[in-house]
């Protein structure tokens, strides 16, 4: 295989199933970010030809490099085996409060930053079709947090301000989960 990987960024790749042969490929500058290896042979090579790699971080219970926005199916998943404390939603919520909150130590720091960048990404491929077929001026973008629940009184004028809601919407966060 010839070519370079240089100064490319790969995500979430299975580079442990059917392993292609990188020992040739250039990696200098490149960044693995939760792929899988064959060995730890072969990531210590990799690190040696100049790539980084980032862990998944497979002891969080949220994915690291989500590629989708979540959807309340997503969200509420465990509800009906263990109720409210059982959803996805809620054990991510757990997670976030047991390790300090917004200010977390550097590793579940670490982890929250790679999960929201990919959160970043998925936003930014739902609504940058929508911007281009309707224009910034018919896009509203709603920030919630662990302080307002969902369907609070202070979300409500909002879907009737501007009109209704594009046909696809989901949250960006476990925590921010549509009621």
């Amino acid at each position: 295989m010839d070519g370079h990987l240089r100064n490319l960024t790969l995500q979430r790749l299975r580079l442990d199933l059917d392993p292609p042969d990188l020992s040739t490929i250039d990696v200098d500058g490149s960044l693995f970010v939760g792929c899988r290896f064959a060995s730890a042979d072969i990531a210590a090579d990799l690190v040696r030809r100049g790539a980084d790699l980032v862990p998944s971080f497979a002891d969080v219970p949220y994915p690291t490099q989500p590629p989708l926005l979540y959807t309340p199916e997503d969200l509420t998943e465990g509800y009906a085996a263990n109720g409210f404390t059982g959803m996805f939603d809620s054990r991510v919520y757990r997670h976030f409060v047991d390790h300090n909150g917004a200010l977390p130590g550097m590793r579940e720091a670490m982890a929250q930053r790679l999960h929201d960048h990919g959160i970043d990404d998925a936003l930014d491929e739902l609504v940058t079709p929508w911007i281009a077929e309707h224009g910034a001026d018919h896009t509203i973008g709603i920030m919630g947090g662990h302080a307002e629940a969902c369907g609070a009184i202070g979300y409500r004028p909002l879907p009737n301000s501007r009109g209704a809601w594009p046909a696809r919407t989901a949250s960006s966060s476990p925590a921010a989960a549509p009621a």
